[in-house]
């Protein structure tokens, strides 16, 4: 498959997204993406640390993406490069409103991240596992959250309840955040549908340092990556682009974004 060197250029007052993958186009997904001299800052690694290379994932520049099993079923190699976080139920509803969600207060106005809403929609009322409220230009969004702290990779049809959700609710933006992996299908229906996936993974596993101890690292506990347009975002809270990343890629806070014609698109060989 052809492909050239290249990477998204970003205007500054929008979003920072890959853009690489065209509506006609099979999924695709982020083969890792390192950080590159000159690349944006949303792949940005703490100072000090440098990103862990998988085994399981040939990792190249940002805007290189990788295809992935076209079977639905099959899970999407790059949203299970790491380990399962052990984390308690609690401290990933914790993580999910606070640290991740609740980030984005700086970017909007009036952000309110509830646990657990009921919301009634079209066809009857639905207990969120959690809801995002946000003015922005003057105008309300309602974002509304899926969270799985499963063992199994989260299958398509558990994507197709959100969206089926979304519609009934008059939601301007779906989340679903899992800790484990997702299948191909999922990932898919997903991308056609706007809906933004996100894993949760432990820090330890995603940075590397040569730091004795864990605790002197310096490395956030959890971080997220997000799924969207191609690529897998590392969305970590020690970044300082974090709030306006998940403003932008998560809750689908309005902004613009141009691309490079120079994007590469490789296969897996």
């Amino acid at each position: 498959m052809p492909g050239g060197v290249g990477r998204a250029a970003v205007d500054p007052s929008g979003p920072r997204s890959g853009g690489c993958v065209g509506p006609e186009d099979p999924p695709l997904l982020s083969a890792g993406a390192p950080t590159q001299p000159g690349g944006s800052s949303c792949m940005h690694t703490p100072r000090g640390h440098a990103r862990r290379t998988p085994d399981r994932c040939d990792e190249r520049g940002r805007g290189n993406v990788m295809r992935v099993n076209e079977d639905d079923a099959a899970v999407a190699l790059c949203t299970g490069l790491y380990p399962r976080p052990e984390i308690t139920p609690s401290e990933f509803e914790e993580f999910i409103a606070d640290q991740l969600l609740g980030s984005a207060a700086s970017e909007v106005s009036d952000l309110v991240v509830t646990l657990h809403e009921k919301v009634t929609g079209t066809d009857g009322t639905y207990d969120f596992d959690a809801t995002v409220r946000y003015q922005f230009a003057g105008m309300s969004f309602l974002v509304v959250v899926e969270a799985k702290l499963h063992q199994n990779p989260i299958k398509r049809e558990l994507v197709q309840v959100l969206h089926q959700k979304m519609q009934s609710v008059g939601a301007h933006k779906g989340i679903m955040v899992s800790a484990s992996p997702y299948q191909t299908g999922a990932v898919a229906f997903a991308k056609a549908h706007g809906i933004a996936i996100v894993t949760v993974a432990e820090g330890r596993f995603v940075f590397e340092t040569r730091h004795a101890s864990p605790e002197d690292s310096g490395f956030p506990a959890l971080v997220a990556h997000y799924y969207g347009a191609g690529e897998a975002w590392l969305l970590s809270p020690d970044d300082d682009e974090y709030p306006c990343d998940v403003a932008k890629f998560l809750l689908g806070v309005p902004g613009r974004l141009t691309l490079s014609a120079d994007v590469d698109v490789r296969s897996p060989h």
